[in-house]
């Protein structure tokens, strides 16, 4: 088989297929976090701004992403392979949370509105919810990866709101 007639990288349905959507997406991941710290997004937070005790880190936050991302990776490696065996693709749907979500730190953090954050949220909610629902058919564990991804961003909505009750709209 030549190299012109091998499927991406990417959509492999094999273990260096699993390794490399994991990793691409955990770089990415990686990438987009470098990028918040070195335009000091997030950094640069009110001290005057009252934020919840249960409130984690934002490293903690970035490495939370990370690893979620990572599982999406395996989610779309998941869903390629299923796809092989009849099932319908939904790697695209796949894909498209996992861009979605590494654009999260854009409208959480970038405009520095609680605002945005809380619509970014429930807009990622719902996009996650309708993943997590079509790989309901195509993969358990796949489906799985979208239920902790709607878990976490549920409890990210959670501190929005508790953040807008605590110091108000902006």
């Amino acid at each position: 088989m030549s190299l012109l007639n091998r499927p991406a990288l990417l959509n492999r349905p094999n273990l260096l297929g699993l390794i490399s959507n994991m990793l691409f997406f955990a770089v990415l991941a990686a990438v987009i976090n470098a990028i918040t710290l070195a335009l000091g997004w997030g950094a640069g937070n009110d001290p005057a701004e009252l934020q919840p005790t249960w409130a984690p880190p934002g490293w903690a936050i970035g490495g939370v992403w990370l690893i979620l991302l990572a599982a999406l990776g395996a989610a779309r490696w998941l869903a390629i392979v299923q796809s092989r065996r009849g099932a319908p693709s939904r790697a695209g749907w796949v894909t498209g949370l996992a861009v979605f979500c590494c654009l999260y730190p854009f409208w959480t953090l970038a405009f520095n509105s609680r605002t945005l954050s809380l619509i970014g949220n429930v807009l990622t909610l719902i996009l996650a919810g309708w993943v997590t629902w079509k790989m309901r058919r195509v993969s358990a564990g796949a489906m799985a990866i979208g239920a902790l991804v709607l878990a976490w961003v549920v409890f990210a909505t959670g501190l929005v709101v508790r953040l807008i009750q605590l110091n108000g709209w902006n």
